[in-house]
């Protein structure tokens, strides 16, 4: 699960119809910033549960537009996406890291990314099925 949710963050995109690679990649660095902002937050599992809807939110927009950045890609092959990791996603990796060694924090947060995750994989099949 962390391994598709590293996939997730390494892409850095996120909302409101961005229509460049650029616009892409910098909603998701900024949907990023705002993610380790609020894990920065996580001391305890008290906190993760204070702070879950907003995460779980900011996953979803995370997971919205990369659903979006790929549909771009395949309407417009010339779309050159940026998929360099990056700072921003490498401080989300460390956070994430840190927060998962709190106790039952790292279930908790695989709860919350788990249908984000579906969606992508289901858009992905859909793509696959269709270019078949």
């Amino acid at each position: 699960m962390k391994g598709l949710f590293t996939i997730l963050i390494l892409t850095l995109l996120t909302a409101c119809a961005p229509s460049t690679s650029a616009d892409f990649k910098n909603e998701g660095e900024s949907l990023c910033r705002s993610l380790i902002h609020d894990l920065q937050n996580i001391e305890t599992y008290d906190d993760l549960l204070a702070h879950s809807n907003k995460i779980r939110k900011k996953i979803n927009k995370l997971c919205d537009l990369m659903i979006q950045a790929k549909k771009s890609q395949i309407k417009n092959p010339t779309y050159a996406p940026d998929f360099d990791s990056s700072i921003v996603s490498d401080l989300l990796a460390e956070e994430l890291d840190r927060v998962y060694t709190i106790e039952n924090c790292k279930e908790f947060i695989e709860n919350l990314e788990r249908d984000a995750l579906h969606r992508l994989d289901d858009f992905d099949r859909s793509i696959k099925e269709q270019t078949r």
